[in-house]
């Protein structure tokens, strides 16, 4: 640092020796950063799989096999995961149908998602195979569910969510305090 008189004040001028070095090592420190973060974000990942797969309802087993965890694996400084399922009716379990998904669901909706109206009969073909499993007939279930006001929702994916949110916060903390301690002055 130098500093110097000037007219009409003074002027203070600081020169950076080794700058390359150091710019060299603020992108190794970026580059832990998000590293870190990664790893943050995968740990909570696999906890919200575990968590969705541990709290779906079964019958067949086939939402709960269904639901898969991405790693996505884009390039620096992306770091990303997702958690979900491409079964068809998985949103109605997650969110309830017509009256009774509005009346049990706590939770945020995605956009679009639409109950539905409660007088409607819910197709047969739908029920068809669950109903026969319980030795039931398709109709007098979809005509039971009509009656009700449609299907509670019976959550499991963002409850899961919602349960690592505070862990996940508490890794990425980690991971910036962790970096901050290294460049501090």
């Amino acid at each position: 640092m130098a500093v110097r008189l000037r007219n009409p004040g003074i002027a203070v001028t600081f020169e950076l020796n080794g700058q390359r070095q150091v710019i060299a090592q603020l992108k190794r420190l970026t580059r832990q950063v998000f590293d870190d973060i990664g790893r943050a974000i995968n740990s909570s990942a696999l906890a919200i799989d575990r968590a969705a797969k541990l709290r779906v309802p079964v019958d067949t087993g086939r939402l709960r096999s269904s639901i898969r965890l991405v790693f996505n694996k884009g390039t620096f400084p992306l770091v990303a995961a997702s958690v979900g399922t491409d079964v068809k009716y998985a949103k109605f379990v997650e969110f309830g149908t017509a009256k009774m998904g509005k009346k049990t669901n706590r939770q945020p909706l995605p956009p679009g998602y639409s109950y539905g109206t409660s007088h409607q009969v819910p197709p047969t073909a739908a029920l068809a195979g669950w109903a026969r499993r319980h030795k039931l007939d398709p109709w007098a279930v979809a005509v039971a569910i009509a009656k009700r006001g449609g299907n509670p929702a019976r959550p499991f994916l963002f409850p899961a969510f919602e349960g690592e949110r505070p862990r996940l916060y508490n890794r990425v903390v980690k991971a910036v305090q962790g970096a901050a301690r290294k460049v501090a002055i």
